[in-house]
């Protein structure tokens, strides 16, 4: 996405955000039903007890793609703020996609 888009020239917006949601998100997303843990589980050492299933660093491993490829489809510099540049690529952060 970095050789396609710049602060210069580049893909209209429009198309590189289509790009991104069919190609980026897709990727980086590949699978993630069979190993995103989910927001609780049943806890296995109290029985009927529901717990957090920590995965904050799930959220980590899957943000640092998805703000790279938020980051060459819009024409931003680096100063912009992250949530600034997630809205206008029209993605979401990596904890809120996967539903």
């Amino acid at each position: 996405m970095k050789r396609l888009n710049s602060t210069l020239r580049g893909l209209l917006p429009a198309q590189a955000c289509k790009v991104a949601g069919a190609c980026g998100v897709a990727t980086a997303m590949y699978a993630a039903e069979a190993w995103w843990p989910g927001e609780s589980k049943v806890s296995s050492s109290i029985r009927d007890k529901v717990v957090s299933t920590n995965k904050g660093y799930l959220e980590d491993i899957l943000d640092k793609p998805l703000n790279a490829l938020a980051r060459a489809v819009c024409p931003a510099y680096r100063t912009v703020p992250t949530a600034t540049v997630f809205r206008e690529a029209g993605i979401l952060p990596g904890g809120l996609d996967t539903g």
